[in-house]
């Protein structure tokens, strides 16, 4: 296994889209859900990914 940086925006904000739409009761509410997504999109991502993808 590796970790890698992801780099993309477009990316980063698909991936913790996926992540907190699978936690409702935590991040139910969709107006703020969109912002936290588009405000992550400018963090430092990292991924644990299986060796060779």
């Amino acid at each position: 296994m590796v970790i890698k940086e992801i780099k993309d925006d477009l990316v980063k904000s698909d991936i913790t889209e996926k992540i907190l739409r699978e936690l409702p009761e935590w991040f139910g509410n969709e107006k703020p859900l969109l912002e936290y997504i588009e405000a992550l999109a400018f963090f430092h991502l990292r991924s644990l990914q299986k060796h060779g993808m």
